[in-house]
């Protein structure tokens, strides 16, 4: 199986990233160098050139099955982005106050919904921009489709759960338990992870750091074929970037360099057919580390990074997405020109 391009892109052109103190989030410099286009970089995160092709020819035909999609169709219609043309140009508001009165926990597959609705809108509107206000774009873009794979991840996971159990009882074989979701699993490390985060903000450095140790040492003696490896590396990168973000100055930024070559090597394992089902989690917890790492950067290479971290967000959408919304997830410039 040929090497996965997320890997060829990004893992072995990743730069050094400078030390320097932390901008906030929305302050990306408009320097910033605009040499790749999401459509391109979108491209070059696919799996293998068959996925390219079904990407290339699915627009149109995705477009036209939203159309005649109820659901879907009358949501757009309710949060005023009837159209494409819409989602390109018309006020968000209407969306963003649907978000604040849907609850996560009320409705969830609404909520999720909406933030497809709104990555996708980002998207088609960073287009339009370069520098620090297309930045700007596509890190709230990646925080929607992120927020709609913490949904949609867990009940695809349980429908392949169910099918893999109705399956045992005729095999009389079984996997044992694996969770679907990024950052979650185990004991040891993860459950210092866990109250580290649960603890006031900034504090519980302590158990960072004793996670990343032993979460080390569990990755190290792990098949990488197995998922303990997968689990490890993922929740070694959680630690890492958690760590990292706390850390100032060249320390926490190695920390974040760590957490994305780990995660590159996992992509890696996923591209060679290992453990494939949680390639999602990967890319997930790689947007995360390549956004901590953007606000790190110098402005030229800032866009870069932010770039990166969308396509990665959008490839792990694109595994969970109920097909319906499939298309939200790979619009392009030229469906709306």
């Amino acid at each position: 199986m040929r090497p996965d391009p997320l890997v060829l892109e990004i893992a072995e052109t990743l730069p050094v990233v400078q030390a320097f103190p932390i901008p906030p989030r929305a302050a990306l410099s408009a320097e910033s160098a605009d040499a790749d286009t999401p459509v391109q970089i979108d491209e070059q995160l696919l799996l293998d050139s068959g996925e390219a092709a079904a990407v290339a020819k699915r627009t149109e035909a995705d477009e036209a099955a939203a159309s005649t999609d109820p659901w879907l169709r009358d949501l757009m219609a309710r949060v005023q982005l009837p159209t494409l043309l819409a989602l390109s140009t018309a006020s968000l508001d209407p969306l963003r106050v649907a978000i604040r009165r849907v609850s996560e926990e009320g409705d969830r597959p609404l909520w999720a919904a909406c933030h497809v609705l709104l990555g996708g809108a980002l998207r088609l509107r960073s287009y339009r921009t370069r520098g620090s206000a297309r930045a700007k774009l596509l890190i709230e873009a990646t925080r929607a489709f992120d927020s709609a794979y913490s949904v949609y991840a867990p009940l695809k996971a349980a429908v392949t759960a169910r099918i893999a159990e109705l399956a045992s009882s005729f095999t009389q074989q079984g996997d044992g338990h694996r969770p679907g979701e990024p950052c979650i699993g185990g004991k040891d490390g993860t459950s210092l992870i866990a109250r580290a985060v649960a603890g006031p903000a900034g504090e519980n450095t302590h158990l960072l750091e004793r996670a990343v140790t032993s979460l080390r040492l569990a990755r190290a003696a792990a098949d990488i074929k197995s998922w303990t490896w997968v689990s490890s590396t993922n929740n070694l990168a959680c630690a890492l970037t958690l760590l990292g973000n706390r850390v100032p100055a060249r320390a926490g930024t190695q920390m974040l360099e760590e957490a994305a070559r780990v995660l590159h090597e996992a992509l890696r394992a996923h591209a060679a057919g290992h453990q494939h089902q949680d390639r999602g989690a990967t890319l997930v917890n790689l947007a995360e580390a390549l956004l901590s790492m953007a606000e790190r950067e110098m402005p030229s290479q800032r866009i870069k990074q932010v770039e990166h971290a969308f396509m990665a967000s959008s490839a792990a959408l694109r595994t969970v997405v109920p097909t319906e919304m499939a298309w939200l997830v790979t619009l392009e410039r030229r469906s709306v020109e």
